[in-house]
């Protein structure tokens, strides 16, 4: 089941095998099924997890119990002001490259 706050997790424990699975991109771009059989068997020895198929994860998702997965919080503007902020930054660096 997902903590409280659906925050990060712990890492893999150094054990883990070298095979890593990273995903920031697109849920759906990973077989889900796929992956949790990989991550049991060894196969994947670890994978942190931005984005999942189904967002959010759903609470019976076996990946919130493995101790070989990290799941971010996959959110974007969550701070009031975010927004203004980033295309503050954006229009300043634009000015300052152009």
């Amino acid at each position: 089941m997902p903590p409280a706050c659906a925050g990060y997790r712990r890492p893999a424990p150094a054990s883990a095998r070298l095979w890593q699975r990273v995903n920031i991109g697109r849920g759906p771009v990973i077989d889900g099924a796929a992956l949790i059989v990989a991550l049991r068997s060894g196969a994947i020895g670890f994978a942190a997890l931005d984005v999942t198929a189904t967002e959010p994860l759903p609470v019976d998702s076996p990946l919130w119990d493995m101790e070989n997965v990290l799941i971010s919080p996959h959110s974007a503007s969550t701070v009031e002001g975010e927004n203004d902020r980033i295309i503050d930054i954006f229009a300043r660096n634009y000015t300052l490259s152009t």
